[in-house]
């Protein structure tokens, strides 16, 4: 009796090990075009000409999209792309642009001061408030609800979303969000472009 428990759970736990590696494996893929905090002066590619950042949407099209780097991140939310940016601005070159791609449903969110596991990886995790993602960074598979969702990011490249007419309205904050990005772009000589793809015409902040 007490063999087969201690069999069952030498099994139980191999697989469990095997599934967080594949979590692990999983998260550096997603990453894999950014920096992150540990080799940011190791290695680095730098007078980057052209950056996109943004969340879901941008990710599911970023063959569609040209840029030296695409650091844009499934269900990533403005504020994190911000401070992203803020973080690795450096290595684009002087004029270099600065492409924020949304879809006019992500535009019309209103920001979330949240960070996801792969922000941990990405920034120096010191500076990021400590939560489950941070306290489970090295074993994923005990944060049972991110570890489903990063095995199933591969559903985010089959989602499609067709161009509308329809008038969008974006919350304050956001809005706000946007023009500190431009701002903060300017100010360092960085080529801001917003980019709303999937509507007909032009938006105006």
């Amino acid at each position: 009796m007490i063999s087969t428990i201690l069999i069952i759970g030498f099994v139980m736990f191999a697989c469990l090990k095997i599934v967080n590696r594949k979590v692990l494996q999983a998260e550096r893929i997603l990453i894999e075009q950014y920096p992150t905090w540990q080799n940011f002066n190791k290695n680095l590619d730098r007078n980057l000409l052209k950056v996109i950042i943004g969340s879901s949407y941008a990710y599911r099209h970023r063959k569609t999209f040209e840029a030296d780097r695409h650091w844009c991140l499934p269900k990533d939310n403005i504020s994190a792309q911000f401070e992203i940016l803020k973080h690795f601005y450096s290595i684009i070159k002087t004029n270099g642009e600065v492409n924020l791609i949304l879809s006019r449903f992500e535009i019309q969110e209103r920001p979330k001061n949240v960070y996801l596991p792969f922000h941990y990886r990405i920034l120096q995790p010191a500076l990021l408030p400590t939560n489950k993602h941070g306290k489970y960074l090295y074993y994923p598979i005990l944060n049972i609800g991110w570890a489903v969702q990063i095995l199933n990011i591969r559903c985010f490249n089959n989602r499609k979303s067709k161009a509308s007419n329809e008038e969008i309205i974006i919350p304050s904050e956001t809005e706000d969000i946007i023009k500190e990005i431009q701002e903060f772009c300017n100010s360092r000589d960085l080529k801001f472009k917003l980019i709303v793809p999937d509507v007909n015409y032009q938006i105006e902040l």
